[in-house]
């Protein structure tokens, strides 16, 4: 599970670094969430290693392609914010 204090700080980078609306974020935040309780977030991994391993996992592997593609797409974001990049989508 993710820390309530990272997850604030993790919320309030997605609106200071993107244009994402409300709703986005929320469910940005509860992808992230949900992966974090399939695997571990390993912020010191490389993306493309992380990500490899994941698609390793047999429940990852069970979900629908739209579904592990979201889930995905809000590790590269939270690993943009544990980097300290700034991205403006």
């Amino acid at each position: 599970m993710l820390d309530v204090k990272l997850k604030e700080d993790f919320r309030q980078w997605l609106f200071g670094n993107t244009t994402f609306s409300e709703k986005v974020v929320r469910d940005t935040l509860s992808r992230l969430s949900r992966l974090s309780e399939i695997t571990a977030l390993n912020i010191e991994q490389p993306v493309d290693e992380f990500i490899f391993k994941l698609d390793q996992n047999e429940y990852f592997g069970g979900l629908s392609m739209s579904v592990r593609s979201q889930l995905k797409r809000s590790y590269k974001l939270f690993k943009e914010f544990s980097d300290g990049r700034s991205v403006k989508k």
